[in-house]
């Protein structure tokens, strides 16, 4: 119950920090290519882009979420793609970080270091952070339901 009630706190954070935050930065720069001139345009392309856009929005989560178990096997290029996703994340996620944390900002000297801090802390968790404890808790909530459900199926005899 416990990690089960851990994912349902995390998924405001995930969805604020991360992906409602890659999709603002994704709008933002998409309305500079899209208002650019392109001769004879037709009517399914800007449907297909959004679709493409939306795509591109988990592509970095994906591959933050798969991509080291390739790299532990050798695969180098998964693990450049990796940096290359956190990086990617980090830059889409930081104009967010930095809108939340300016309402905190005080003008007292020693709280420049206390926000700078904080920004890092803040991005680090809005980059790989929530998204890692979210998909921690949610295998070892799969892993205990399938124990219960197997056991339910195969129960324990005493003295086994």
């Amino acid at each position: 119950a416990f990690l089960t009630t851990t994912n349902f706190i995390l998924i405001p954070f995930i969805w604020y920090f991360d992906v409602d935050a890659t999709r603002a930065f994704t709008e933002q720069h998409t309305a500079l290519v899209l208002g650019a001139f392109v001769p004879e345009l037709s009517p399914s392309i800007p449907a297909m882009l959004g679709i493409l856009a939306a795509g591109m929005l988990a592509l970095p989560t994906l591959i933050e979420m798969g991509f080291p178990i390739l790299a532990r096997w050798g695969v180098v290029l998964a693990g450049w793609l990796f940096w290359f996703a956190v990086l990617l994340d980090a830059i889409t996620d930081y104009p967010r970080v930095e809108q939340f944390l300016n309402g905190y900002a005080l003008s007292e000297w020693w709280h420049h270091p206390v926000l700078w801090g904080s920004h890092v802390g803040l991005l680090f968790f809005a980059t790989i952070g929530f998204e890692f404890v979210f998909a921690v808790t949610s295998v070892i909530v799969f892993a205990l339901v399938l124990r219960g459900l197997a056991l339910l199926i195969v129960p324990v005899r005493e003295g086994d």
